[in-house]
């Protein structure tokens, strides 16, 4: 399963701990990867953070500028790349337009859109 986000991590925002603890739940079921926007500590500080006690697979989408305003894009493209690398059984997405991207670019044998 792979879950794509562009949220950064840590952060304050509510959004960021909902997605850490449906993580660790989707970890807990399934070969698990969680694409962030960023990670602004190592992912074992992260989990410390936000009172994560079973670790799974996070990386970065590897945004190599300062400015955040394209993050959302970049993750997006990388999370639809990484997508097509692996060819998860399960796609879970929060961003709109890879959904949109996915849709008209990819064939998946079976697929089902949850807003």
């Amino acid at each position: 399963m792979l879950y794509t986000s562009s949220a950064s991590f840590p952060s304050t925002r509510a959004h960021s701990v909902q997605i850490m603890n449906m993580s660790e739940a989707f970890a807990e079921c399934s070969d698990f990867l969680l694409l962030a926007g960023k990670l602004k500590e190592d992912p074992e500080k992260i989990f410390g953070m936000y009172g994560i006690s079973k670790p799974f697979k996070v990386t970065s989408s590897g945004w190599p500028f300062a400015f955040g305003r394209l993050l959302i894009f970049w993750t997006t493209f990388r999370g639809y790349w990484i997508a097509k690398k692996f060819k998860p059984d399960i796609l879970y997405v929060r961003e709109f337009i890879l959904c949109y991207l996915i849709s008209k670019l990819w064939r998946w044998p079976k697929a089902r859109v949850h807003f």
